[in-house]
């Protein structure tokens, strides 16, 4: 929940790896790594590992100019 009490959508796609963790998809990165900590913390939630998995020159020209890659 965002500060005002509204919904903060900052996932567009979630999966279950088998070997354990989760795989997020996410559209606005720097959103998502502003509120991650606080939710997290929020539920208890302890992080181990972030590792972007798209880290082409595309995505991130795409994400400098504000577009999608």
């Amino acid at each position: 929940m965002g500060a005002e009490g509204r919904t903060l959508l900052l996932s567009s796609h979630i999966a279950l790896r088998r070997q354990g963790g989760l795989d997020v998809s996410v559209s606005d990165l720097g959103a998502f790594a502003l509120a991650l900590p606080t939710l997290a913390r929020g539920k208890g939630i302890r992080i181990l590992e972030l590792t972007p998995s798209d880290e082409s020159l595309e995505s991130a020209f795409a994400y400098l100019v504000g577009g999608s890659a």
